[in-house]
């Protein structure tokens, strides 16, 4: 079945619609910004594909760390606990992150590699050796 080419174009126009939003500053009042960047604590480097769950009050929402390990998120002013999951890495949890409408919150947390085991050699001997050092991975400087 073929779309008559308005209805394309509508639904072309209303996807882009809902995806710019999020590339956009908050505007509203009662809203801020939070920002964070997730870092291998071995290599150095950002965790890419992470996904962080934001949660507080009614919301619940959840965001992926882009190529260099940052994410970011518009939400309502308040209080909000983070979960963080990657393969590979121990899961993380950060509490009482205050999101403020005058200031971006940003979190920055370096995460441990490990996995779900009981088993303490699981861990060491699945040990992979870190990237190449490369110029288009931001590396943290201490």
């Amino acid at each position: 079945m073929r779309l008559p080419k308005i209805a394309s174009s509508f639904v072309a126009g209303l996807m882009l619609v809902i995806a710019a939003p999020a590339h956009q500053p908050c505007s509203k009042s009662q809203h801020g910004k939070l920002t964070g960047r997730l870092i291998d604590l071995r290599c150095d480097v950002g965790v890419h594909k992470a996904v962080v769950t934001i949660k507080g009050g009614k919301v619940k929402r959840k965001v992926k760390s882009n190529r260099d390990g940052t994410f970011e998120a518009c939400l309502t002013v308040g209080t909000y606990q983070l979960d963080i999951e990657k393969y590979g890495f121990k899961h993380t949890v950060v509490i009482d992150v205050k999101v403020t409408s005058d200031s971006a919150a940003n979190i920055n947390v370096r995460m441990e590699e490990g996995y779900a085991s009981d088993d303490p050699n699981a861990y060491e001997e699945s040990l992979k050796p870190c990237p190449p050092p490369n110029k288009s991975i931001n590396r943290t400087r201490s």
